[in-house]
Formats: C-alpha cells, sequence, structure tokens
C-alpha cells in the first residue's frame, strides 16, 4: 500500500516532460519542432532548387541556328565550350533568372522565431551571443529570464517525480522495516553519517525539497550575493561584530569551495562531529567531551538541536536526552572556561611559591 491515505497505487513515478491531460504519457519538446522542421526542411530544399538553377542557368537559342545541338542536349555545355551558330541567326545566351522572391526570407525568419520559441533556445543559450540590436544589460537579463522560463516546466516535473519517488519509499520503509535500520550518506567534503530510524519513527510521508531552484539564479549570481552579503557585515556574529568561525565555515560552503579549500577544514570538521555526537545522544550515549574539541562550535550545534523540532519528537520517546544532553553541554561549557583562563609564566609560578 505505497499510495497516500494507506491506498494501493502504481509502484512508479511518471516523469514527463509536458504534461497533457487526459493522457498517461507527456509530450516531448521535440514533438512540437517536428512540424516546424520539416517546414523549415522543405522551405531549404525550394533554395536550394533556386540556387542551382541560377548555377547551372539555361541556354536559349534560335531554332536551327546550332548544328551540334544534339551534343550539347545529351551532354550538356561545359565550362569553356565553343558554341557554333549559324551565320545571320540570333546568337545563343543564357537566360536571366528571377530574383528570389523575399517571402523565402520572410518565411525562413518566420520559421527560425517558431523554432526558438518553441525550443526555449534563443542565440543566448546556442552561440553565447546577445541577439542583434540587443546591447542594454536588463535586455539580456530579460531573455535570459526567458529561457530559463520555457524549461522550468520541465524542470518542474522533474522535482516533482522525485518527491513521489521519495514517498514512495518512506512508505515502503514504514510497512516493511523490522527492528532497527541504519542509513549512510554522505554530505559535503566527502563527511560520511549515519542515522538510525526505525518504522516508527517515519511518522509522516510529507517529503519537500530544500535546495533552492537553480534556474532562478546562475552560479556566479549566488557567489555575488554571497559577497555582497558579506561586505556589508550580515554574516558577522551580532554580540563580537566578527566573522566567527561556524559563520566562516557556511560561508565557504555557500561558494562551494568547501571540498578544496584548507582554510576552514577544521572547523567543518568540528561542525560534522558536534552533528555526530547528536545522534549518540538521543540513542542514550554520552560523547566523550576531549581536550582539543572546539567548545564553542559544540556548544552551538547542541544548543540548535535542542531549538529544533526534532528535539521535542526525540524527547518524546527518550525522557532521559534532556538530562544527558545539559550535562554534556555543561562538560563543554567547563572545558572553554577552563581553557579561557590565563596562564601564569613559570617565572612567576616560582615567584609566587
Amino acid at each position: 500500500a505505497n499510495g497516500e491515505d494507506g491506498k494501493r497505487c502504481l509502484p512508479f513515478s511518471r516523469q514527463v516532460c509536458i504534461d497533457i491531460p487526459g493522457l498517461f504519457f507527456g509530450e516531448s519538446v521535440i514533438t512540437r519542432l517536428i512540424p516546424v522542421q520539416r517546414s523549415y526542411n522543405a522551405l531549404k530544399n525550394r533554395i536550394r532548387e533556386y540556387l542551382n538553377r541560377v548555377a547551372i542557368q539555361n541556354l536559349a537559342y534560335e531554332e536551327g541556328s546550332i548544328e551540334n545541338i544534339e551534343d550539347i542536349e545529351a551532354d550538356g555545355l561545359a565550362p569553356g565550350d565553343h558554341i557554333v551558330y549559324k551565320r545571320s541567326s540570333t546568337p545563343p545566351k543564357f537566360m536571366q533568372n528571377a530574383p528570389l522572391p523575399a517571402e523565402f526570407s520572410r518565411e525562413e525568419d518566420k520559421l527560425i522565431n517558431e523554432f526558438i520559441m518553441i525550443s526555449g533556445v534563443s542565440e543566448i543559450s546556442r552561440n553565447s551571443s546577445a541577439p542583434t540590436g540587443v546591447g542594454s544589460g536588463i535586455a539580456l537579463d530579460i531573455l535570459t529570464e526567458q529561457d530559463n522560463t520555457r524549461i522550468s516546466l520541465t524542470a518542474e516535473h522533474v522535482r516533482n517525480a522525485i518527491i513521489r519517488t521519495a514517498k514512495h519509499w518512506l512508505r515502503l520503509y514504514k510497512q516493511f522495516t523490522v527492528g532497527e535500520r541504519l542509513a549512510r550518506f554522505t554530505g559535503k567534503n566527502n563527511d560520511v553519517s549515519v542515522l538510525y530510524f526505525q518504522s516508527s519513527d517515519i511518522t509522516s510521508d510529507d517529503v519537500i525539497l530544500e535546495t533552492e531552484n537553480e534556474l532562478a539564479q546562475s552560479a556566479a549570481q549566488r557567489k555575488q550575493m554571497v559577497f555582497d552579503l558579506l561586505d556589508r557585515g550580515l554574516f558577522n556574529n551580532p554580540e563580537t561584530g566578527q566573522l566567527d568561525k561556524e559563520a566562516r565555515a557556511k560561508v565557504f560552503e555557500m561558494l562551494e569551495l568547501g571540498n578544496w579549500e584548507q582554510a576552514d577544514d577544521v572547523s567543518q570538521i568540528h561542525i560534522n562531529r558536534s552533528l555526530r555526537e547528536n545522534m549518540m545522544l538521543e540513542h542514550g550515549e554520552m560523547p566523550i567531551v576531549n581536550e582539543y574539541d572546539d567548545d564553542e562550535i559544540h556548544i552551538n550545534q547542541h544548543i540548535k538541536y535542542i531549538l529544533a523540532g526534532d528535539f521535542e519528537r526525540d524527547l518524546a520517546q527518550n525522557p532521559e536526552l534532556k538530562t544527558v544532553l545539559d550535562e554534556h553541554i555543561k562538560m563543554h561549557q567547563m572545558s572553554l572556561a577552563y581553557k579561557m583562563q590565563p596562564t601564569i609564566p613559570q617565572d612567576e609560578e616560582q615567584i609566587a611559591m
């Protein structure tokens, strides 16, 4: 029973490019382009026929004026061939073809515009160049947004299919999971984490995508926005006015520099370790507070866990969780206070003795 409200449904998710009401299978953009492509090919063939006729041309001559007309009709007239015609007759000449009608060019431009409009591939996406007559930055941004809008519907269908598939997984885990299961997942910087869960832990099959739509803005625009917010000091700690280690690691993550930038690896590792300690506390295990732990980062991550909605759910299943977590935070606070004490030099210590 992998459907909504405990009902049975087909065990797969349908993903389409363009949804058609009343039909199971969707439609592709290529299907809509086929008639336009056929019309364009037919027009190009007519233009090619005209160009061939202009290049070859037709020879006009007076009847009976050329002696070897049979050879010319059979083999054609090669470049440089001499034509012998009778005296007092009209010399043969090539016929002048009419110019290509302007309707051909207008029809070609019309088909190209239809192709661009249906496919959503403008000159910016196709050639990385601005269209003719467009030079301002605002106009280029509008054209880029139009391209993204044309493919946003297909991207939305992809996201919906992923959400429906995830709901199927949750419903199947809810029905058939026996005992405690272990899920392993990999995050940023190839950090591997584990998650213990039971079928009773799955209380809802609501699934949302936390990642924002990448079509709304490019990677360069997102990075520029991070730099603007960083210049205005919005990432700084309100109490100290400075950029702390946790916010600094978050900035590197948003800039997608965590995989190769080594400046903030230690802070990120402390954050990941504190998250693993939260999982250990959920299962009644008391993590060890080490001397080399960054107590400030650990305290902040534990407090975030307490303020989150998952803590209330875990507290209902394990009433002793709050006591254990408070004791663990106090241990970090004591360790931080000990590290903040000023050190007395050895010479002054001997004088005091």
